[in-house]
């Protein structure tokens, strides 16, 4: 699949997802609804040095999210074009057979492609910002930091904390 960050990148950042989470997912991970929606289960992560499969470090991370709508077409059309249709196949292959998970290094050329080809982005701009953001923005809206730290999937409210800088300043 030559365009993984076509689907990847918008599905981290929409979905908040860490990087090892977002390799991990596998097509039993999307739940599909009869309107069309979706439901993504985050159990697992894909370990970067070994590319074995593990489970979240804590029963906080494991969370499911709603796919908004703007990504359900996108997702579908993306594991449309991916011949590996098993329970167990990667949501983002190494290639267009869909068997194997991206590995560590193709992962940091499709990373790098990705941010490059955004004009402004800066070069150190790293894959992880896109998940610190979702976050900011979750904090800036008003919402309560427990109702974040469940959407992040935090096991500690402390680690939520850290995005207290970008919350709405009451006068």
């Amino acid at each position: 699949v030559p365009d993984q960050w076509a689907i990847m990148v918008p599905l981290a950042a929409w979905c908040q997802l860490r990087r090892g989470e977002c390799l991990g997912l596998q097509r039993r991970d999307v739940e599909w609804h009869d309107d069309g929606s979706a439901t993504l289960h985050v159990r697992r992560q894909l370990n970067a040095n070994t590319g074995d499969y593990s489970d979240l470090k804590s029963d906080a991370g494991k969370r499911s999210l709603s796919i908004p709508k703007l990504m359900t077409g996108r997702l579908k059309q993306h594991l449309d074009d991916i011949v590996a249709v098993e329970a167990k196949s990667p949501v983002i292959p190494a290639s267009v057979r869909g068997s194997m998970p991206l590995s560590n290094t193709r992962w940091g050329y499709v990373w790098a492609d990705a941010r490059d080809s955004v004009d402004g982005l800066p070069h150190r701009f790293r894959f992880h910002d896109l998940r610190h953001s979702y976050g900011s923005l979750l904090v800036a809206s008003g919402l309560d930091l427990a109702t974040v730290k469940a959407a992040m999937g935090h096991s500690r409210i402390t680690t939520t904390e850290r995005y207290l800088h970008a919350r709405p300043v009451h006068e």
